[in-house]
């Protein structure tokens, strides 16, 4: 649903990347003006699903790797769920976006939660896009 709103917004030179390691990968090798980052993705690109193969605060970890080699790149996080992480790691997607405008503001622009069953989402992070 993503790609497909992007692409009626006229944006159609999209790389679509499914882990973190492929993620860090494509940022050393090429450069991009934004990346659109869902705060939680598997380690790798593989079919095979455990849980110790996914990586919760992936987003965090990735605006870290951008800030720590000086990349010139625009991030919308995306995520799906409206609190990640348990117990002492969760965090709230307001806890989530002020940590990220402290700690990435030369990059980060903001975040959008995505909920399939509303087009919230769609105005949200079309308003994010004209800021860029």
């Amino acid at each position: 649903q993503v790609m497909n709103f992007l692409k009626s917004l006229n944006y159609y030179n999209i790389k679509l990347v499914k882990s973190y390691i492929s993620t860090l990968k494509e940022l050393h090798d090429n450069k991009y003006d934004l990346l659109l980052l869902d705060m939680s993705l598997p380690l790798h690109n593989s079919t095979a699903f455990y849980e110790e193969d996914f990586e919760t605060y992936a987003g965090l970890d990735i605006l870290d790797e951008i800030d720590r080699i000086g990349l010139d790149i625009k991030v919308i996080v995306i995520t799906a769920f409206d609190v990640l992480g348990e117990g002492n790691e969760k965090k709230t997607l307001d806890q989530l976006n002020e940590e990220m405008s402290k700690n990435f503001s030369e990059n980060y622009i903001g975040i959008v939660y995505y909920d399939s069953s509303t087009l919230e989402w769609n105005s949200k992070l079309e308003k994010l896009l004209d800021t860029i």
